[in-house]
């Protein structure tokens, strides 16, 4: 294998560091606070600082990586991007159950081999897990169903 730069590897690794850069441009613009008493811009920044050396790094590896470029699909991109935008548009109206599911059996279409029931009964617990986590246990204010 030879040692040639894998370009896809490096535009991800760059995109996840300017997306930190972005975090911490943004966060640093609202009060830090301290680490007792933590202000709105405490979390973007320090995720932000984080995804940059998570950046960093990966850079980094690609450098000295010797291995085959991996062959890119639009498929996993576009199943997982359009899974996200309709859980954003579903959890209000659906409600946090229906939406959950929704988005586990769309982000499950990324994988060649689409398995629906392995998908459905993989939404159903993330569903219910996140209902007992999100709505009983931090009591956010998120119907599990529409009615």
């Amino acid at each position: 294998m030879s040692r040639q730069i894998n370009w896809p590897e490096l535009l991800a690794a760059l995109s996840v560091g300017a997306l930190g850069a972005f975090m911490v441009l943004k966060g640093s613009e609202l009060s830090l606070g301290s680490l007792k008493r933590m202000g709105p811009g405490y979390m973007p920044v320090a995720i932000g600082v984080a995804l940059i050396g998570f950046s960093a790094g990966l850079v980094i590896e690609s450098g000295f990586a010797a291995r085959r470029p991996f062959p890119f699909s639009w498929r996993p991109v576009l199943a997982v991007s359009v899974a996200m935008l309709c859980f954003a548009a579903a959890a209000r109206p659906l409600g946090l159950i229906p939406a959950t599911l929704g988005v586990v059996v769309l982000a499950a279409l990324a994988d060649a081999p689409f398995r629906p029931l392995r998908a459905a009964l993989t939404g159903l617990v993330i569903a219910t897990l996140g209902y007992l986590v999100f709505v009983v246990g931090l009591r956010i204010s998120l119907n599990p169903f529409w009615w």
